[in-house]
């Protein structure tokens, strides 16, 4: 839910990016998952807290990464490196507190936000 209100038709004020100067914008970078294979997909949503972008990957490795650079802080795999031989459908992480949580199958964990350690 954005903004807060009931409706959820909130608009950013930010006025960085304007309709005049949006084709200036160009890629500051770029994150290879390393783990895509093939009819895979990603359908989530990341999540920017504090500088710093959570997501997961085609094989539902979750990672964290330096907003404004790209560079990996860390990443964590469910499956300890195991290969996948199905597609998942995924939505994402959820982000509250120091923890990230998501769920791989029908299990759901929940690791430290700053070190990507389960608990």
């Amino acid at each position: 839910m954005y903004g807060g209100n009931g409706d959820n038709t909130h608009y950013s004020t930010l006025a960085q990016i304007t309709p005049a100067n949006v084709r200036g914008l160009k890629l500051a970078w770029r994150y290879d998952t390393r783990d895509e294979f093939p009819g895979s997909e990603m359908q989530a949503n990341p999540v920017v807290i504090d500088g710093v972008l959570y997501a997961t990957s085609p094989r539902l490795r979750v990672f964290a990464l330096n907003a404004a650079t790209g560079k990996e802080l860390w990443s964590f795999d469910p499956t300890l490196g195991k290969p996948s031989t199905q597609r998942f459908r995924h939505r994402g992480v959820t982000v509250s507190g120091d923890r990230v949580y998501f769920t791989h199958r029908n299990w759901l964990w929940s690791l430290d936000r700053m070190t990507g350690m389960r608990s």
